[in-house]
């Protein structure tokens, strides 16, 4: 008796042990799979019953909406999923089965049918999230630059309800489900097919369950497609695909036949005509390729004839266009020359206070330079406790009220804004031929900035003959490009109104520090015009601005920028980036340019630097 009971409980344990705890997935995709009442229904829930009770599977079903049950799979929550579309991409995520028990395709349901790719354009359609007939059409929609909007939706019945609802305008579902159910809602079917897949069982990757249950369910498939009876009936169930045994009757065996044979002679015959046809095509289409040969070789030839007409016509226009500049040029010298001895004029008369106009002006370039107003101009002035003399020359001074303390930069701005005003002054009395006067005004402005910041003024020299060329490259006239030239030599002129200490500082400037640095620019145009130099004025004072508005003094933007300070922007930076600097050594002229094409179109304008770019290769070679 004992003996009996101790066999038993092995058996028992034996059971148990043997038996496999399986969590099935399922979502409502009839007739493949579905919950209806409350119980799994279809054709992957009977295969997975029979699958249970020859290999001893407890099943526990798990009912969700698609997205979700992919999310438990990869999470290892269940052990299979039913009816899932097998692709390279869900293949990296999760394990398959070999054996697939039916073979679907995507295609699409609306009120009227859908022929065409194209008829989406702009639609609403209704997907299945993460299902893959809906991901393969937004994916062709994609590649035929068609636009659509995506409704998102729990399965494909919700689908097809949106779209006879008025809420949608098409639904993708698989090709069985919309033989099955489309109707149901009035809803036709597209011909537009895409995405043909096997429906296999998919399994969690690296769970101890998945190698035995895969081996189960392909030897199961495998015997299940052997028995084609067995397969067709359990497809039938669902599908309505039921194969059956039909009696033929004889007379209707010959009838077929001699229908098959009047059909193979007219097949032979029309295959005759369509090799006949073929090869006329043929020799249609060489002859019509020799006649688009010649026409195209005329064609070419009579371009050819119309370009060199038209070079011979840009080249005279080029020659007189030639000789109007040069005449132009000529007359410009002339008026250059008139304008630069007007310029010393009116420097004069700001000395000797003979203008109030021009007087302001010195007064607002000194408020610029230290934010004060209590300057003043005046004959033999004497040195008194109540203010401070800066001597211009034997007769006149820059007198400035101690009515507030001056800190010892402000001093020296006004020490060095004198004498800048005393060596015109000095200049103008040795200066006797009109032809030298503008080189040698522009050499004493940069010798002056060279005491107060030498690398600056050889900095400006270097700019000088490089801004004239790209002005030129970039099809400005000659006129304009020496401007750019003339303002290339004095872009930091102003910079003599700025503590040498900030300029020749190693480290990192301040704040304070820095603003005091971004007025520069503006003084030194008010300095120029104030000379009659206008037009070199407006150079200088943008060249420090950026061609995507965040430079100074006023945040220009692009083409708002004179093209000419662009062109200096560009070249100023190269140059200062190639030189040493008391706050750092210089770069080569590789790391110069990889920086010119990082900042292109933010700092630089990309027009300029393209050009910039060709003139440094030229000159190279």
């Amino acid at each position: 008796m004992k003996r009996t009971t101790v066999i038993l409980m092995l058996l028992a344990i034996n059971c148990f042990v043997l038996s496999i705890h399986v969590k099935v997935g399922i979502y409502s995709n009839p007739p493949q799979v579905d919950l209806v009442d409350g119980k799994p229904m279809g054709l992957y829930v009977e295969a997975i019953e029979k699958m249970a009770q020859k290999y001893d599977w407890n099943v526990e079903y798990v009912y969700d909406s698609f997205a979700n049950l992919l999310d438990k799979l990869l999470k290892k929550e269940i052990d299979i999923m039913t009816s899932i579309a097998y692709t390279e991409e869900r293949a990296k995520l999760y394990a398959f089965n070999n054996h697939a028990l039916l073979l679907n395709w995507g295609v699409v349901c609306s009120r009227q049918v859908v022929t065409s790719l194209f008829q989406l354009d702009k639609k609403r359609i209704a997907v299945v999230p993460r299902d893959v007939y809906a991901t393969a059409l937004r994916k062709m929609l994609t590649e035929f630059n068609l636009t659509a909007e995506y409704i998102e939706v729990l399965d494909y019945g919700h689908g097809l309800k949106l779209v006879k609802e008025g809420n949608a305008d098409v639904t993708v579902v698989s090709r069985i489900f919309a033989v099955l159910n489309a109707s149901k809602y009035d809803l036709q079917i597209g011909t537009v097919v895409f995405s043909p897949v096997e429906l296999r069982f998919a399994f969690p990757k690296d769970s101890e369950k998945t190698p035995t249950l895969i081996q189960q369910i392909d030897e199961y498939l495998a015997e299940l497609k052997s028995d084609e009876k067995a397969y067709n009936e359990l497809l039938g169930r669902y599908l309505g695909t039921v194969v059956e045994k039909r009696f033929i009757p004889k007379w209707l065996v010959w009838l077929l036949i001699g229908l098959g044979a009047a059909g193979f002679l007219l097949w032979l015959w029309n295959r005759t005509l369509e090799s006949a046809v073929r090869k006329r095509t043929k020799e249609l289409n060489e002859a019509l390729k020799e006649l688009e040969a010649s026409s195209e070789e005329i064609r070419a030839m009579n371009q050819q004839l119309t370009a060199t007409n038209e070079e011979l016509e840009a080249q005279s226009e080029e020659l007189k266009a030639v000789n109007e500049e040069l005449e132009k040029v000529l007359g410009q010298l002339e008026k250059s020359l008139e304008r630069f001895t007007d310029s010393l004029d009116k420097i004069s008369n700001v000395i000797i206070c003979e203008d109030e106009e021009l007087e302001d002006q010195i007064k607002s370039l000194i408020k610029i330079a230290l934010d004060r107003e209590d300057v003043e101009i005046v004959k033999a002035a004497k040195n008194d406790e109540n203010s401070l003399r800066f001597k211009l020359g034997k007769d006149f001074s820059l007198v400035v009220n101690r009515s507030e303390n001056l800190t010892i930069p402000q001093i020296e701005a006004l020490n060095t804004l004198a004498k800048l005003l005393r060596i015109l002054l000095e200049v103008r009395e040795y200066l006797k031929e009109k032809e030298e006067f503008s080189k040698k005004v522009i050499n004493v402005l940069l010798e002056t900035l060279r005491l107060h910041e030498s690398h600056t003024a050889e900095h400006a020299k270097r700019l000088a003959e490089f801004s004239k060329q790209l002005a030129l490259k970039l099809g400005l006239d000659r006129e304009k490009a020496e401007l750019v030239g003339w303002a290339a030599l004095v872009h930091d002129i102003g910079k003599l109104a700025v503590d040498k200490d900030i300029l020749n500082k190693p480290g990192t400037l301040t704040k304070e520090e820095y603003e005091k640095v971004k007025v520069h620019p503006v003084i030194g145009a008010e300095l120029l015009k104030m000379g009659g130099l206008e037009e070199i004025a407006r150079i200088v004072k943008y060249h420090h601005e950026r061609y995507d508005g965040n430079g100074y003094p006023e945040g220009l933007k692009g083409e708002e920028i004179p093209i000419e300070s662009r062109i200096l922007c560009v070249i100023d930076a190269f140059d200062a980036m190639t030189s040493d600097r008391p706050y750092r050594k210089a770069m080569t002229v590789e790391q110069a340019v990889e920086e010119l094409k990082k900042n292109s179109g933010t700092q630089f304008d990309p027009k300029v630097v393209e050009a910039f770019l060709e003139l440094i290769k030229q000159n190279t070679q």
